[in-house]
Protein backbone atom coordinates (compact mmCIF):
# COMPACT_ATOMS: atom_id res chain seq x y z
CA UNK A 1 0.00 0.00 0.00
CA UNK A 2 1.64 2.97 -1.31
CA UNK A 3 2.33 6.22 0.50
CA UNK A 4 -0.40 8.48 -0.87
CA UNK A 5 -3.23 6.07 -0.51
CA UNK A 6 -2.26 5.88 3.22
CA UNK A 7 -2.50 9.55 3.49
CA UNK A 8 -5.93 9.66 1.68
CA UNK A 9 -7.43 6.88 3.86
CA UNK A 10 -5.85 8.96 6.72
CA UNK A 11 -7.92 11.91 5.76
CA UNK A 12 -10.70 9.78 4.61
CA UNK A 13 -14.08 10.51 6.97
CA UNK A 14 -16.07 8.19 6.57
CA UNK A 15 -16.17 4.36 6.25
CA UNK A 16 -17.53 4.25 2.56
CA UNK A 17 -14.68 6.64 1.38
CA UNK A 18 -11.83 4.41 2.68
CA UNK A 19 -13.81 1.48 1.02
CA UNK A 20 -13.62 3.33 -2.33
CA UNK A 21 -10.26 4.14 -1.83
CA UNK A 22 -9.11 0.90 -0.91
CA UNK A 23 -11.36 -0.62 -4.20
CA UNK A 24 -10.22 2.20 -6.70
CA UNK A 25 -6.41 0.98 -5.90
CA UNK A 26 -7.50 -2.18 -6.38
CA UNK A 27 -9.30 -1.61 -10.14
CA UNK A 28 -6.54 0.24 -11.22
CA UNK A 29 -4.44 -2.99 -10.93
CA UNK A 30 -6.78 -4.33 -13.76
CA UNK A 31 -7.54 -4.69 -17.19
CA UNK A 32 -10.13 -2.40 -19.10
CA UNK A 33 -12.10 -5.31 -19.77
CA UNK A 34 -12.39 -6.76 -16.12
CA UNK A 35 -12.75 -2.95 -14.56
CA UNK A 36 -15.80 -2.75 -16.85
CA UNK A 37 -17.23 -5.99 -15.55
CA UNK A 38 -16.48 -4.72 -12.23
CA UNK A 39 -18.87 -1.88 -12.95
CA UNK A 40 -21.38 -3.65 -14.53
CA UNK A 41 -21.67 -6.21 -11.84
CA UNK A 42 -22.41 -3.59 -8.51
CA UNK A 43 -25.61 -2.65 -10.33
CA UNK A 44 -28.13 -6.42 -9.84
CA UNK A 45 -28.25 -7.90 -6.30
CA UNK A 46 -26.44 -11.16 -8.15
CA UNK A 47 -24.47 -11.53 -11.23
CA UNK A 48 -23.67 -14.87 -13.44
CA UNK A 49 -21.73 -14.65 -17.02
CA UNK A 50 -24.79 -14.34 -18.63
CA UNK A 51 -25.85 -11.08 -16.35
CA UNK A 52 -22.54 -9.86 -17.39
CA UNK A 53 -23.39 -10.82 -21.05
CA UNK A 54 -26.67 -9.00 -21.17
CA UNK A 55 -25.28 -5.99 -19.14
CA UNK A 56 -22.07 -5.30 -21.10
CA UNK A 57 -22.68 -7.12 -24.91
CA UNK A 58 -19.31 -6.39 -25.72
CA UNK A 59 -18.39 -8.91 -24.02
CA UNK A 60 -20.43 -11.72 -24.61
CA UNK A 61 -17.83 -13.77 -26.27
CA UNK A 62 -15.61 -13.67 -23.20
CA UNK A 63 -18.11 -13.17 -20.29
CA UNK A 64 -17.99 -17.30 -18.69
CA UNK A 65 -13.44 -16.23 -18.59
CA UNK A 66 -14.60 -12.76 -16.88
CA UNK A 67 -16.42 -14.12 -14.84
CA UNK A 68 -13.97 -16.81 -13.31
CA UNK A 69 -11.71 -14.00 -12.84
CA UNK A 70 -14.10 -11.82 -10.49
CA UNK A 71 -14.53 -14.56 -8.46
CA UNK A 72 -10.78 -14.54 -7.55
CA UNK A 73 -11.45 -11.07 -6.51
CA UNK A 74 -11.33 -10.16 -2.65
CA UNK A 75 -14.78 -7.80 -2.50
CA UNK A 76 -16.94 -10.58 -5.06
CA UNK A 77 -18.73 -13.55 -2.65
CA UNK A 78 -21.19 -16.61 -3.32
CA UNK A 79 -24.84 -15.56 -3.57
CA UNK A 80 -26.17 -18.85 -3.24
CA UNK A 81 -28.61 -20.15 -5.83
CA UNK A 82 -27.44 -17.54 -8.32
CA UNK A 83 -24.44 -17.10 -8.96
CA UNK A 84 -22.21 -14.43 -7.24
CA UNK A 85 -22.42 -10.49 -5.68
CA UNK A 86 -19.98 -8.15 -4.78
CA UNK A 87 -19.86 -7.24 -0.98
CA UNK A 88 -22.43 -4.72 0.13
CA UNK A 89 -20.29 -2.59 1.42
CA UNK A 90 -18.02 -2.28 -1.87
CA UNK A 91 -21.07 -2.38 -3.87
CA UNK A 92 -22.60 1.07 -1.96
CA UNK A 93 -19.66 2.75 -2.47
CA UNK A 94 -19.02 2.14 -6.15
CA UNK A 95 -23.03 2.29 -6.79
CA UNK A 96 -22.15 5.96 -5.20
CA UNK A 97 -19.12 7.06 -7.37
CA UNK A 98 -20.71 6.06 -10.67
CA UNK A 99 -24.08 7.98 -9.82
CA UNK A 100 -21.67 10.81 -8.96
CA UNK A 101 -19.28 10.39 -11.96
CA UNK A 102 -21.49 9.13 -14.42
CA UNK A 103 -24.87 8.73 -13.61
CA UNK A 104 -25.76 8.39 -17.50
CA UNK A 105 -23.66 5.28 -17.43
CA UNK A 106 -25.48 4.20 -14.40
CA UNK A 107 -28.64 4.72 -16.16
CA UNK A 108 -27.70 2.47 -19.16
CA UNK A 109 -26.49 -1.05 -17.20
CA UNK A 110 -29.20 -0.39 -15.45
CA UNK A 111 -31.76 -0.44 -18.77
CA UNK A 112 -30.05 -3.77 -19.61
CA UNK A 113 -30.49 -5.34 -16.38
CA UNK A 114 -33.94 -4.51 -15.98
CA UNK A 115 -34.44 -5.90 -19.35
CA UNK A 116 -32.64 -9.15 -18.62
CA UNK A 117 -34.68 -9.68 -15.85
CA UNK A 118 -38.00 -8.49 -16.83
CA UNK A 119 -39.98 -12.23 -16.13
CA UNK A 120 -42.95 -13.34 -14.35
CA UNK A 121 -40.78 -14.83 -11.32
CA UNK A 122 -40.97 -12.48 -8.45
CA UNK A 123 -37.39 -12.65 -7.52
CA UNK A 124 -36.69 -11.29 -10.90
CA UNK A 125 -39.74 -9.10 -11.23
CA UNK A 126 -38.82 -7.18 -7.71
CA UNK A 127 -35.21 -7.11 -9.82
CA UNK A 128 -36.45 -5.73 -13.08
CA UNK A 129 -38.33 -3.28 -11.00
CA UNK A 130 -35.01 -1.87 -9.30
CA UNK A 131 -33.23 -1.30 -12.30
CA UNK A 132 -36.27 0.54 -14.15
CA UNK A 133 -36.98 3.05 -11.86
CA UNK A 134 -33.49 4.53 -12.64
CA UNK A 135 -33.31 3.74 -16.32
CA UNK A 136 -36.99 4.81 -16.96
CA UNK A 137 -38.21 6.83 -14.00
CA UNK A 138 -42.03 6.84 -15.83
CA UNK A 139 -42.38 3.82 -17.07
CA UNK A 140 -40.65 2.18 -13.99
CA UNK A 141 -42.98 3.79 -11.71
CA UNK A 142 -46.00 2.37 -14.01
CA UNK A 143 -45.01 -1.21 -13.25
CA UNK A 144 -44.05 -0.74 -9.40
CA UNK A 145 -47.90 0.54 -9.11
CA UNK A 146 -49.43 -2.43 -11.28
CA UNK A 147 -46.89 -4.73 -9.33
CA UNK A 148 -47.39 -3.61 -6.14
CA UNK A 149 -51.40 -3.73 -6.58
CA UNK A 150 -51.39 -6.38 -7.89
CA UNK A 151 -49.23 -8.02 -4.84
CA UNK A 152 -51.22 -6.09 -2.04
CA UNK A 153 -54.58 -7.57 -3.64
CA UNK A 154 -52.98 -11.47 -3.30
CA UNK A 155 -51.41 -10.83 0.50
CA UNK A 156 -48.22 -11.18 -1.25
CA UNK A 157 -46.65 -8.45 1.34
CA UNK A 158 -43.41 -10.41 1.69
CA UNK A 159 -42.63 -9.68 -2.26
CA UNK A 160 -44.09 -5.82 -1.72
CA UNK A 161 -41.75 -5.99 1.04
CA UNK A 162 -38.98 -6.72 -0.82
CA UNK A 163 -39.47 -4.39 -3.41
CA UNK A 164 -39.57 -1.62 -1.48
CA UNK A 165 -36.69 -1.97 0.25
CA UNK A 166 -34.66 -2.37 -2.90
CA UNK A 167 -36.60 0.92 -3.96
CA UNK A 168 -35.08 2.18 -0.15
CA UNK A 169 -31.58 1.98 -1.31
CA UNK A 170 -32.06 4.31 -4.18
CA UNK A 171 -33.97 6.67 -2.12
CA UNK A 172 -30.92 6.78 0.46
CA UNK A 173 -28.41 7.74 -2.45
CA UNK A 174 -31.06 10.25 -3.73
CA UNK A 175 -31.41 8.33 -6.92
CA UNK A 176 -35.37 8.70 -7.17
CA UNK A 177 -37.46 11.80 -7.83
CA UNK A 178 -40.07 12.78 -5.59
CA UNK A 179 -43.29 11.26 -7.14
CA UNK A 180 -41.41 7.62 -7.46
CA UNK A 181 -40.52 8.35 -3.63
CA UNK A 182 -44.05 9.10 -2.72
CA UNK A 183 -45.31 5.87 -4.37
CA UNK A 184 -43.08 4.15 -2.13
CA UNK A 185 -44.21 5.66 0.82
CA UNK A 186 -47.69 4.97 0.02
CA UNK A 187 -47.15 1.67 -0.86
CA UNK A 188 -44.99 1.03 2.20
CA UNK A 189 -48.01 2.60 4.39
CA UNK A 190 -50.45 0.52 2.97
CA UNK A 191 -48.25 -2.98 3.86
CA UNK A 192 -47.69 -1.67 7.14
CA UNK A 193 -51.61 -1.33 7.43
CA UNK A 194 -52.58 -4.99 6.32
CA UNK A 195 -49.89 -5.73 9.50
CA UNK A 196 -51.85 -3.86 11.43
CA UNK A 197 -48.91 -1.26 12.06
CA UNK A 198 -51.05 1.99 12.02
CA UNK A 199 -49.33 4.26 13.56
CA UNK A 200 -46.70 3.49 11.17
CA UNK A 201 -48.62 3.24 7.89
CA UNK A 202 -50.69 6.70 9.00
CA UNK A 203 -46.16 7.85 9.06
CA UNK A 204 -45.76 7.37 5.68
CA UNK A 205 -49.03 8.33 4.26
CA UNK A 206 -48.20 11.77 6.09
CA UNK A 207 -44.86 11.91 4.09
CA UNK A 208 -46.33 10.68 0.75
CA UNK A 209 -49.44 13.28 0.71
CA UNK A 210 -46.79 15.72 1.06
CA UNK A 211 -44.45 15.17 -1.83
CA UNK A 212 -47.64 14.25 -3.78
CA UNK A 213 -48.87 17.45 -3.75
CA UNK A 214 -45.44 18.76 -4.27
CA UNK A 215 -45.49 17.55 -7.51
CA UNK A 216 -49.21 18.38 -8.37
CA UNK A 217 -50.36 14.82 -8.22
CA UNK A 218 -53.41 14.90 -7.63
CA UNK A 219 -54.58 11.42 -7.99
CA UNK A 220 -51.60 10.58 -5.86
CA UNK A 221 -53.01 12.73 -3.01
CA UNK A 222 -56.47 11.39 -3.40
CA UNK A 223 -55.26 7.76 -2.97
CA UNK A 224 -53.43 8.64 -0.01
CA UNK A 225 -56.00 10.44 1.64
CA UNK A 226 -58.39 7.64 1.05
CA UNK A 227 -55.49 5.09 2.59
CA UNK A 228 -55.61 7.31 5.72
CA UNK A 229 -59.58 7.33 6.12
CA UNK A 230 -59.05 3.50 6.12
CA UNK A 231 -56.70 3.61 9.17
CA UNK A 232 -58.64 5.85 10.91
CA UNK A 233 -61.66 3.79 10.04
CA UNK A 234 -60.41 0.90 11.69
CA UNK A 235 -58.70 3.06 14.31
CA UNK A 236 -62.60 3.95 15.26
CA UNK A 237 -61.76 7.52 14.63
CA UNK A 238 -64.97 8.06 12.20
CA UNK A 239 -65.04 11.62 11.73
CA UNK A 240 -61.43 11.89 10.44
CA UNK A 241 -62.24 9.22 8.47
CA UNK A 242 -64.98 10.62 6.79
CA UNK A 243 -62.98 13.85 6.47
CA UNK A 244 -60.39 12.25 4.36
CA UNK A 245 -62.60 9.82 2.61
CA UNK A 246 -64.32 13.03 1.25
CA UNK A 247 -61.60 15.28 0.27
CA UNK A 248 -60.60 12.06 -1.53
CA UNK A 249 -63.95 11.14 -3.88
CA UNK A 250 -63.81 14.95 -4.70
CA UNK A 251 -60.48 14.44 -5.77
CA UNK A 252 -61.38 11.33 -7.70
CA UNK A 253 -64.18 12.51 -9.49
CA UNK A 254 -61.95 15.50 -10.25
CA UNK A 255 -59.14 13.56 -12.16
CA UNK A 256 -62.37 11.01 -13.38
CA UNK A 257 -60.83 7.66 -11.34
CA UNK A 258 -63.47 5.75 -11.57
CA UNK A 259 -61.56 3.21 -9.58
CA UNK A 260 -61.10 5.46 -6.87
CA UNK A 261 -63.97 6.71 -6.35
CA UNK A 262 -65.76 3.40 -6.20
CA UNK A 263 -63.04 1.92 -3.54
CA UNK A 264 -63.90 5.20 -1.50
CA UNK A 265 -67.80 4.59 -1.73
CA UNK A 266 -66.86 1.30 -0.40
CA UNK A 267 -65.05 3.50 2.95
CA UNK A 268 -67.76 5.84 2.91
CA UNK A 269 -70.38 2.82 3.00
CA UNK A 270 -68.74 1.18 6.17
CA UNK A 271 -68.83 4.10 8.27
CA UNK A 272 -72.97 3.90 7.88
CA UNK A 273 -73.98 2.07 10.72
CA UNK A 274 -77.63 2.11 8.64
CA UNK A 275 -76.80 -1.23 6.60
CA UNK A 276 -79.32 -0.37 3.72
CA UNK A 277 -78.04 3.10 3.19
CA UNK A 278 -74.47 1.34 3.09
CA UNK A 279 -75.94 -1.09 0.59
CA UNK A 280 -76.49 1.75 -1.76
CA UNK A 281 -73.09 2.90 -1.79
CA UNK A 282 -71.81 -0.41 -1.95
CA UNK A 283 -74.41 -0.64 -5.34
CA UNK A 284 -73.13 2.63 -6.63
CA UNK A 285 -69.88 1.57 -6.52
CA UNK A 286 -70.33 -2.12 -8.09
CA UNK A 287 -71.98 -0.19 -11.09
CA UNK A 288 -68.26 2.29 -11.50
CA UNK A 289 -66.20 -1.08 -11.22
CA UNK A 290 -68.49 -2.46 -13.85
CA UNK A 291 -67.89 0.42 -16.00
CA UNK A 292 -64.29 0.15 -16.25
CA UNK A 293 -64.57 -3.76 -16.67
CA UNK A 294 -62.77 -4.41 -12.90
CA UNK A 295 -63.08 -8.24 -12.31
CA UNK A 296 -61.79 -8.25 -9.43
CA UNK A 297 -63.00 -5.52 -7.51
CA UNK A 298 -66.51 -6.33 -8.63
CA UNK A 299 -66.33 -10.08 -7.19
CA UNK A 300 -64.52 -8.45 -4.23
CA UNK A 301 -67.06 -5.96 -3.53
CA UNK A 302 -69.76 -8.92 -3.88
CA UNK A 303 -68.14 -10.91 -1.47
CA UNK A 304 -67.20 -8.60 1.62
CA UNK A 305 -69.29 -5.64 0.85
CA UNK A 306 -72.92 -6.32 -0.39
CA UNK A 307 -73.47 -9.57 0.39
CA UNK A 308 -72.70 -9.21 4.17
CA UNK A 309 -74.77 -6.08 4.38
CA UNK A 310 -77.47 -8.34 2.49
CA UNK A 311 -76.86 -11.07 5.57
CA UNK A 312 -77.20 -8.46 8.26
CA UNK A 313 -80.54 -6.97 6.56
CA UNK A 314 -81.95 -10.74 6.45
CA UNK A 315 -81.49 -11.05 2.96
CA UNK A 316 -79.94 -14.56 2.78
CA UNK A 317 -81.38 -15.92 -0.52
CA UNK A 318 -79.56 -12.14 -2.29
CA UNK A 319 -76.71 -12.43 -0.58
CA UNK A 320 -76.15 -16.04 -1.66
CA UNK A 321 -76.73 -15.72 -5.37
CA UNK A 322 -74.40 -12.64 -5.13
CA UNK A 323 -71.65 -14.70 -3.32
CA UNK A 324 -72.23 -17.30 -6.26
CA UNK A 325 -71.84 -14.05 -8.97
CA UNK A 326 -68.65 -13.41 -6.63
CA UNK A 327 -67.22 -17.51 -6.82
CA UNK A 328 -67.80 -17.31 -10.12
CA UNK A 329 -65.65 -14.54 -11.20
CA UNK A 330 -63.12 -14.92 -8.45
CA UNK A 331 -62.60 -18.38 -11.07
CA UNK A 332 -62.31 -16.34 -13.97
CA UNK A 333 -59.60 -14.45 -13.02
CA UNK A 334 -57.79 -17.11 -11.17
CA UNK A 335 -58.25 -16.69 -7.68
CA UNK A 336 -58.53 -20.23 -6.83
CA UNK A 337 -58.74 -19.18 -2.76
CA UNK A 338 -60.80 -16.72 -3.01
CA UNK A 339 -63.50 -18.77 -5.07
CA UNK A 340 -63.65 -21.66 -2.63
CA UNK A 341 -63.82 -19.47 0.85
CA UNK A 342 -66.65 -18.03 -1.13
CA UNK A 343 -68.46 -21.24 -1.15
CA UNK A 344 -68.10 -22.20 1.90
CA UNK A 345 -69.37 -19.17 3.16
CA UNK A 346 -72.57 -19.58 0.76
CA UNK A 347 -72.35 -23.13 2.08
CA UNK A 348 -72.88 -21.49 5.71
CA UNK A 349 -75.01 -19.54 4.81
CA UNK A 350 -77.42 -22.30 3.03
CA UNK A 351 -76.77 -24.50 6.50
CA UNK A 352 -78.10 -21.28 8.21
CA UNK A 353 -81.51 -21.36 6.03
CA UNK A 354 -82.06 -25.02 6.42
CA UNK A 355 -81.64 -25.11 10.22
CA UNK A 356 -84.35 -22.25 9.91
CA UNK A 357 -86.61 -23.74 7.59
CA UNK A 358 -86.18 -27.06 9.70
CA UNK A 359 -87.43 -24.80 12.87
CA UNK A 360 -90.79 -22.80 11.15
CA UNK A 361 -91.92 -26.43 10.61
CA UNK A 362 -91.37 -27.53 13.77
Amino acid sequence: MNADLLTRLAQAHTEEERTWLVTENLLHTLSPELQSAIWASVIPHWFDAEILAALRPELTETAEEVYGQLQQLPFVEVFPGRGHNIHERTRRAMLEQLWQVNSEEFKQLSGNAAQYFSSDSPENQIEAIYHQVVADPDKGDEHFWDLAQTWYNNFRLVELEAILDNLQEHMQQQRLGPLLIAGALYWRGRARFRGYRNDKALENYEQAIGLFRDVGSRLGEANTLKAIGDVLQFLDRRDEALENYEQAIGLFRDVGDRLGEANTLLGLGDLLSNREEALELYWAAQQLYGQIGNQYSQARNLRWFIAEAQVTLGQLSAAQSNLQDAAEMFNRIGLDNYRDETFRRIEALQAIRNQAADQSGD
